[in-house]
């Protein structure tokens, strides 16, 4: 799950594809412009790797940063 948000935040005009969980191939066009965060840990990573300014949501547990 880390990988698939890391891999949106890169910046690149190429598609993207990754593999989700349940193995199902998710392709997008172009990165990722808007991102929700559905734990509060993953919102932590998001701004880590700095996909913090594409951040556009979060579950109400989410208080850092």
């Amino acid at each position: 799950m880390v990988l698939l948000f890391a891999s949106l935040v890169t910046v690149s005009a190429a598609e993207i594809s990754v593999t989700d969980d349940a193995g199902k191939q998710i392709t997008l066009a172009k990165p990722a412009r808007r991102i929700i965060s559905l734990a509060p840990a993953l919102t932590e990573i998001l701004y880590h790797v700095g996909g913090g300014l594409h951040l556009v949501g979060t579950v109400d547990h989410s208080d850092y940063p």
